[in-house]
């Protein structure tokens, strides 16, 4: 089970996780993008045969993903660990995983490598240093493709220079049903950061989920990046939390009533498809957060962001579901976790 929906970190009322990725390509193959089959394959061999030598010390694990079932595969997507690009069933590409989920490797998605770090709460330093610890350790068996002007190359040119995306995954319910929120999207555009649904571009916002993540890699180093979006995150922490406070004293009543009749639903509902389940979810987490709801471990509403998705219920289920089988069981799913219990 993933590390960052099984544990709470900092300031996690507000970021539920934060993820770091850094994207490599490797001198001599072609870009994935020009879908030269032998180059892509020969490419994972190599990078097999190196991750081998260091998988027990690190506990990795490699997937093969033209072996991977197309329900595996979307577990991985909706566990933020593998994007939708890699979704393709005669993709010549793996994903490395240790035991954790904190450190997952993309190999022959965008680029060559996409290693990535996903830890709950605000700890981009952290995601920042697994990543980089284990970018060095491939560094050293590895030629990255570099160029002393323009820094790591990679296949799209908006992450050219550290090849580094930073992003937090935050609840701001507040924020949205105040309509605030468009301040702050229009503020983070003007300073080139994305703001996108919690399965990044084209996904939509919802249960209130945003991921805030950097634009521009080119021309700044890995601290100032990290630096300013740690900047950002925290405006968007204070502005949040002061909004929570400022509704909950103007109408605490009618607050409670929108926690307490999602609760209701989600705690004896019998058939729900995922996109109502999120948005009760919201309410449910805010009532947590504001200690309106005390006998919810909080962890739960974590579990839910991912298990209640389709991959996810299918692989709970042992195989394929229609619709209407999967809105059951994360029916179930939602009523045992809104069991009461104490905190």
């Amino acid at each position: 089970m993933s590390i960052w929906n099984e544990q709470l970190g900092p300031d996690s009322d507000v970021v539920i996780s934060s993820r770091v990725r850094i994207a490599r390509n490797i001198s001599g193959y072609p870009y994935t993008n020009m879908n030269d089959i032998n180059s892509l394959t020969n490419l994972m061999e190599e990078l097999n045969n190196i991750i081998d030598k260091i998988k027990k010390q690190l506990g990795l694990t490699w997937i093969d993903l033209r072996n991977t079932s197309p329900i595996d595969k979307l577990c991985y997507i909706e566990n933020h660990l593998m994007s939708m690009e890699m979704l393709g069933g005669d993709l010549q590409g793996a994903l490395v995983l240790n035991k954790d989920d904190s450190l997952s490797v993309m190999i022959n998605e965008e680029d060559h490598l996409r290693i990535q770090s996903i830890l709950p709460g605000r700890q981009l330093e952290m995601a920042y240093k697994i990543c980089d610890d284990f970018e060095q350790r491939l560094g050293t068996k590895l030629n990255y493709s570099y160029d002393e002007k323009l820094g790591f190359l990679t296949s799209c040119p908006t992450n050219v220079g550290t090849g580094l995306r930073v992003s937090a995954m935050m609840h701001l319910p507040a924020l949205t049903q105040t309509g605030a929120i468009k301040k702050i999207l229009e503020a983070c555009a003007k300073m080139g950061v994305a703001v996108r649904g919690a399965y990044g571009e084209s996904s939509k916002a919802e249960g209130n989920i945003f991921q805030i993540s950097n634009q521009v890699t080119l021309g700044y180093c890995e601290e100032e990046i990290i630096e300013n979006m740690l900047h950002i995150i925290n405006q968007i922490i204070e502005k949040e939390r002061n909004l929570r406070q400022k509704i909950l004293n103007s109408d605490k009543i009618s607050l409670e009533d929108k926690i307490f009749r999602a609760y209701g639903i989600l705690a004896n509902t019998r058939r729900i498809e995922s996109n109502e389940a999120m948005e009760l979810m919201s309410w449910v987490r805010l009532g947590i957060d504001i200690k309106v709801i005390d006998f919810i471990n909080p962890i739960n509403m974590n579990k839910l962001l991912v298990e209640l998705q389709p991959g996810n219920i299918q692989k709970r289920a042992g195989g394929e579901l229609h619709p209407a089988q999967r809105d059951e069981k994360r029916a179930d799913l939602c009523r045992q976790m809104m069991k009461k219990e104490e905190v």
